[in-house]
């Protein structure tokens, strides 16, 4: 079921304008990054990067032209003596 969403959404994604004629990049899971790679035959239309930080079933497409980080030369550091715990796992 992945492969064909995956098949039509490649499909539309070549025909439509999608961001701005700029390059989209796949990240997945180091598992599904790879079945990616060896599903395309090592050919693919986007580059398909892997993120241990994502679980498995997955992926993000970001818009290079639309991808923006920011950081500070000087670095923030709050210290306290208070803590807070998250128990909540749902999302996991």
């Amino acid at each position: 079921m992945a492969m064909l969403v995956l098949a039509i959404w490649r499909k539309s994604l070549k025909s439509l304008p999608v961001a701005g004629g700029s390059t989209i990049i796949i990240v997945a899971s180091p598992r599904q990054a790879t079945a990616l790679k060896l599903w395309n035959g090592g050919t693919s239309a986007f580059p398909i990067l892997s993120s241990s930080a994502l679980p498995d079933h997955k992926v993000l497409a970001i818009a290079s032209n639309a991808l923006v980080t920011a950081f500070d030369p000087q670095p923030n550091f709050t210290v306290t003596n208070q803590a807070v715990l998250n128990f909540n796992a749902a999302d996991r």
